[in-house]
């Protein structure tokens, strides 16, 4: 069994931003088929071009930021209450 101690802040934002980025893609592309059918849907003027860059944009960046806060909370409590277990075959 080895104990992760420590996760690297910036590493772990990356790889959420990817993820993040991802959803983004899959969010923008739902919003932009199924959206007009939803009741209460009001077109933002920006057209659907504005709506890909946003959806992936916002994606990214929450998911970095996300990352970030998550690694450094890892970290605080890792160092208070021990890291997590996990075995390597």
């Amino acid at each position: 069994m080895h104990v992760v101690k420590h996760v690297g802040v910036v590493s772990l934002a990356k790889i959420l931003a990817a993820f993040g980025l991802l959803l983004g893609i899959v969010y923008a592309a739902l919003f932009l088929s199924v959206g007009p059918s939803l009741p209460g849907y009001t077109a933002s003027g920006s057209g659907p071009a504005m709506t890909i860059i946003e959806g992936i944009a916002g994606g990214a960046v929450s998911g970095f930021v996300g990352g970030a806060i998550i690694a450094i909370l890892y970290n605080v409590f890792a160092r208070l209450v021990g890291g997590v277990r996990i075995e390597l075959t």
